[in-house]
């Protein structure tokens, strides 16, 4: 029991507290914080916000914005704070992105989204996450997405879907 406990308070104090304020799992429209609007101005676009946000997933367990995927009325965003220099491949390198860094993907540059039973890596996905997809651009480069379990996975997928179709069909 010793051991559980210590093991527990370390990973409390290692991971920090920002799991206990801030908002969890796939946030959509309205639901997204000030704060989480005003760390993308000041990090990443301040035009971005002004699209309109649509959805938001932090990726990363102690929700300290280091991974984020959003979405706009116009762009998809897949932000990897610290990894542009990075040489880590496989599951630590922001889900599969490279180049590493913020990859902002204008919706009417998709030519398809398809999800997947598998990792970027070819090994399985179930049943370590939830939801596992892909984003395939016109310049046919692919960007592997997938959300854990009980995070809400499908409503991120599913509003992408639905911008997406909105921002192509004319």
């Amino acid at each position: 029991m010793k051991i559980f406990l210590s093991l527990f308070s370390l990973l409390f104090f290692t991971v920090g507290c920002s799991f206990l304020t801030e908002p969890s799992g796939v946030i959509l429209d309205d639901d997204i914080t000030p704060s989480i609007k005003n760390y993308i101005r000041n990090n990443i676009s301040d035009e971005i916000v002004d699209e309109g946000l649509l959805a938001y997933f932090d990726a990363t367990i102690s929700l300290d914005k280091s991974q984020l995927y959003f979405l706009t009325n116009k762009t998809l965003v897949i932000y990897c704070k610290g990894f542009e220099d990075s040489d880590i491949d496989g599951v630590f390198d922001c889900m599969g992105t490279a180049p590493h860094g913020t990859n902002i993907i204008p919706l009417k540059n998709i030519n398809k989204i398809y999800e997947t039973d598998e990792y970027f890596d070819g090994t399985s996905c179930r049943p370590f996450v939830e939801l596992c997809f892909y984003v395939n651009t016109q310049s046919n480069d692919d960007y592997f997405f997938s959300t854990p379990w009980f995070n809400n996975g499908d409503l991120f997928y599913n509003k992408l879907i639905v911008a997406w179709e909105a921002e192509t069909r004319y």
